[in-house]
């Protein structure tokens, strides 16, 4: 089709299933991380995954260092359960125990039957490869058909796949259109395609069309929104912090008029003056952005991990550059405050004369 980057076109294939949480020792700890650990048969979603995905894998475990059967996995003799920041601490050990325990897969028909009647509808087992989580920073990307907590979300290799018999279908298609084309164009040019398609096949297999820029341009206001209050909110704290700045450094200053006259009557220069108040503005300057780091950086970090296990599209990225132009307005600010207090007192020890006749 015209108009579409075929350099960016990637593809998810697999099938559905059906496992046994009560049959299957390795699906234990699976069950507790669920809403309802007391589930028996749920329904499971298979990938094939291809030889360089494999391979990066096979990098990403050596490189953490992480508890799972590469070799079985990549000789198809085994599966990986994925999940997204859903196991515990002691979930995670537990799942590392179940190393080589077999899972079963059944086909769909075993849902609506009786549980007891589930192994009739067997199509075969794989061993457990590992469990592994999809929201750790460098986990290799993977073109999903679906994502979110409670789905039970097997990666296989193609031979593995095949030994199961499971029909092969192709869970999603993703692309960019080419930058010259019109995207109105293109989405119904898509439209005509996928009901043109959708007669030739079953409900199953029905296609849908997810068109990304439409869903950014519905939710654009409310991003736009949540920007306005959001700036509006840290611009409030940051008014009220210079305030606040301003107040302690004035306070400060006035606490130590008689000091400073007495430091000019010995000899106190102006320079030496605007050097001791600059300094200490400095000073200041450099505690805010100390706390800024130390404690500021943690809060952002598990705030942004919060909302990255509700939204899993959500991606994190440390404001540098909004914290770099903060930096530079605070110390432009410090510079002014100590300029309108030098120029306050520099001649602070005739005011005292004027006063004192």
């Amino acid at each position: 089709m015209e108009g579409i980057n075929e350099t960016t076109i990637k593809t998810a294939k697999g099938s559905y299933a059906v496992i046994d949480f009560l049959a299957d020792k390795a699906l234990q700890p699976r069950r507790q991380s669920l809403d309802d650990p007391e589930k028996t048969l749920a329904f499971a979603t298979l990938q094939i995954v291809d030889k360089s995905y494999v391979t990066e894998l096979e990098r990403y475990v050596a490189d953490n260092n992480l508890t799972v059967d590469m070799n079985r996995f990549a000789s198809g003799e085994g599966c990986i359960l994925l999940h997204h920041n859903e196991m515990s601490q002691e979930l995670e050990l537990r799942a590392e125990k179940t190393l080589g325990e077999p899972i079963t897969f059944y086909s769909l028909d075993a849902y609506g039957a009786q549980e007891s009647n589930a192994a009739n509808y067997g199509k075969g087992s794989l061993a457990c490869a590992g469990y592994m989580d999809m929201t750790e920073k460098y986990f290799p990307e993977l073109q999903t058909t679906s994502f979110g907590n409670n789905i039970n979300y097997f990666i296989m290799t193609k031979k593995a796949f095949e030994k199961l018999g499971f029909p092969e279908k192709t869970f999603d298609i993703s692309f960019d259109i080419e930058e010259s084309e019109d995207d109105a164009v293109i989405n119904q040019k898509l439209v005509q395609l996928i009901q043109k398609e959708n007669q030739k096949v079953g409900i199953m297999d029905t296609f849908y069309l997810e068109a990304n820029y439409t869903l950014l341009e519905s939710e654009q206001n409310r991003i736009d929104t949540a920007n306005i209050i959001l700036g509006g909110l840290s611009l409030v704290i940051l008014v009220i912090g210079i305030m606040n700045y301003g107040n302690m450094l004035s306070a400060v200053l006035s606490v130590r008029r008689k000091e400073i006259a007495v430091m000019q009557s010995l000899g106190l220069t102006k320079s030496q003056l605007w050097r001791m108040i600059f300094y200490e503005g400095i000073g200041y300057w450099v505690i805010l952005i100390l706390a800024t780091l130390i404690a500021g950086s943690p809060v952002i970090w598990l705030l942004g991990k919060a909302i990255k296990s509700k939204l899993l599209y959500f991606k994190f990225i440390y404001p540098w550059k909004l914290l770099f132009i903060i930096s530079v307005v605070m110390f432009i600010i410090c510079f002014m405050f100590s300029s309108a207090t030098y120029l306050k007192n520099r001649n602070l020890t005739d005011e005292l004369r004027r006063t004192d006749d």
